[in-house]
């Protein structure tokens, strides 16, 4: 599945099951995917530098092998987040753009003020809010 759902501030939101249906043709774009928050996954991400990305946290994984994706990207700067698996369905993206709720943000995203416990699209929203303010 591969959706744009929103424009905000010029910015194209795709929502795609699996970030390895994302292309280099993605990379102006918020991607919300629902691919497990792992090493590959950042790793396929960060050859697409999306200008944010959200994944799925796994259930956190031995020794956090589901949000290592967040290490990967924060390397690069690109805000990332993971949602909570109790929120949304691994796999399905559009179940994380309508019900998953953050539960960890790499340093990037932080920066950003992204933060656990708000809906994706809250996330979304704050990060084009943040980025389009002065610095």
């Amino acid at each position: 599945m591969r959706q744009e759902v929103i424009t905000s501030h010029g910015t194209a939101v795709l929502v795609l099951d699996s970030i390895s249906e994302s292309t280099k043709d993605d990379a102006h774009c918020i991607i919300v995917c629902g691919s497990h928050g792992g090493a590959f996954a950042g790793e396929y991400a960060a050859k697409v530098t999306p200008r944010f990305v959200s994944f799925n946290d796994a259930g956190g994984g031995k020794e956090h092998a589901g949000t290592t994706a967040l290490a990967v990207l924060d390397v690069l700067g690109i805000p990332a987040c993971v949602v909570r698996n109790t929120s949304a369905r691994i796999g399905d993206g559009l179940d994380h753009w309508e019900s998953g709720i953050v539960s960890k943000t790499n340093d990037a995203g932080k920066r950003l003020r992204i933060s656990a416990g708000e809906s994706i699209q809250d996330a979304v929203s704050r990060f084009e809010t943040q980025r389009q303010e002065p610095t």
